[in-house]
């Protein structure tokens, strides 16, 4: 069995070619993906509200699914609540037009579990997810872009607080407020 290139990084992540997927006799060549896929995937996730995200999150913990198994049920969610956008992105993997996507034809049904595993195989998703995992387990570098984007990482609460507190930059916030208002008489 030959190994596995590793593309989660070097020039593995460089050189990695997409999958292919044969379809009724007809080889499609799935596209690399870039940093407008993921913007896609989380418009997605955001439309499909709580519920479709909450309802992945039980799948996962009620059958105790793997990473992979996850993925397809997110993605098989997501086509109940946005069939559209992940028909047209889909397509756009696959590099095919929406139409011929969705022509029973040229795609029968059987052949979308092959399009999701080519997918959850794609070296460009191993590579995003590989990287996304070691920077979540680093929670230095998870600080720093949670500050970048505007949150503050939580810290350990103490015990000899009662009730609510402010910080110092609350307090001058507060005090360039109301040194900032100007009373406007109306003679």
């Amino acid at each position: 069995m030959a190994n596995k290139m590793d593309v989660t990084k070097g020039a593995g992540a460089l050189v990695a070619s997409p999958p292919s997927v044969v379809i009724e006799g007809r080889t499609y060549q799935m596209r690399r993906l870039g940093a407008m896929d993921v913007i896609k995937w989380l418009q997605m996730i955001r439309s499909s509200g709580t519920r479709g995200v909450r309802a992945v999150v039980d799948l996962v913990n009620d059958f105790k699914l793997n990473q992979r198994q996850a993925g397809i049920a997110a993605v098989l969610f997501g086509l109940v609540d946005l069939a559209g956008d992940v028909t047209v992105w889909l397509a756009s993997v696959l590099q095919v037009s929406k139409e011929e996507f969705e022509n029973p034809d040229l795609c029968p049904l059987p052949a979308h579990v092959d399009i999701l595993m080519a997918l959850v195989d794609h070296p460009d998703i191993e590579a995003f997810v590989g990287k996304l995992e070691a920077v979540t387990k680093d929670e230095t570098r998870m600080g720093r872009i949670l500050t970048l984007l505007g949150s503050t990482p939580s810290t350990p609460s103490k015990a000899d607080t009662d009730g609510q507190t402010s910080t110092s930059s609350e307090q001058s916030s507060q005090k360039e407020a109301r040194g900032s208002l100007t009373l406007v008489s109306s003679s």
